[in-house]
This record gives structure tokens, C-alpha cells and sequence, in this order.
């Protein structure tokens, strides 16, 4: 192992990290954050999260792809999907049963995370319904 960095020896790294930062386009600047906020941070997730496959519907602004729900929770869900999001977009996931094609459930969310599989969503001011909804699937699934 390394030894420590003297603090007169951090602004010298840190001068370093910025330049090396600056090269990086925007989508790998993202997944690096993402990364370092994993190994450095306090688990933040306040819900355990259930295992899932059930297929949604993901529209931000004008963008809209289908995705599969890989994960979901009480207060958010991991969505695998190719389709390329923004960090922080708000988002609207249309839920869709398949065997009851004209009942879809809509919800608004935030997107938390980005990585090279997928999406991490948080729930945002669910109604008693969409909390319930939320709650069987995470039952059912």
C-alpha cells in the first residue's frame, strides 16, 4: 500500500485529478462518479430491494424506449436499458401488464444512477395508490 499523501503533497494530486477529469466526455465522467460514489459512500438506499423482471416504459422529454425492470423497491427501481439518459432527468415509467393490456400504471421518478446496463430511478411524492401498486409488486414479484 501507498503511503499517505502529505497535505502539501494534495494539491499537487488533486491539480493532477483535474487536468486527467477535464479529458473525460461526459458519459465516462458519470459512470466514474457513480463508481467512486459506490466504494467511498455510506449506503444510501433506505429499501431493500426485491429481484425482478417485468417490462416498463421510460419517457423523458421527448425520449421514450422500453426497458426491463431488473430490481424495485418502495422507493425507486433499477431499469436495464441501452436507451442513453441523463443523470438527474425527471422521468415517467409506464408499467405494462401484459395480461391486461389496457391497465398501465404511471409513475414519476428521478433518475439517481447511470451505468453501462442500465438506470437507477427514485420514486418521487407517490399517492397512496402508486404506494400500494408499488408494495404488491414488490409481493408479487
Amino acid at each position: 500500500m501507498d503511503a499517505p499523501i502529505n497535505k502539501s503533497g494534495i494539491s499537487s494530486v488533486m491539480s493532477e485529478l483535474i487536468k486527467l477529469l477535464e479529458k473525460i466526455p461526459q458519459g465516462e465522467l458519470q459512470i466514474l462518479l457513480n463508481e467512486l460514489e459506490r466504494r467511498y459512500s455510506r449506503p444510501t438506499r433506505k429499501h431493500n430491494r426485491k429481484a425482478a423482471s417485468s417490462e416498463v416504459e421510460c419517457v423523458t422529454g421527448y425520449q421514450s424506449s422500453k426497458g426491463r425492470i431488473k430490481n424495485i423497491s418502495a422507493g425507486g427501481v433499477f431499469i436495464e436499458t441501452r436507451m442513453p439518459f441523463r443523470y438527474g432527468s425527471d422521468i415517467i415509467l409506464r408499467f405494462i401488464f401484459h395480461q391486461n393490456i389496457q391497465k398501465q400504471f404511471r409513475i414519476l421518478g428521478q433518475i439517481v444512477r447511470i451505468n453501462p446496463t442500465g438506470i437507477a430511478v427514485r420514486f418521487e411524492e407517490l399517492s397512496k395508490e402508486q404506494e400500494k401498486f408499488i408494495k404488491s409488486q414488490c409481493e408479487i414479484l
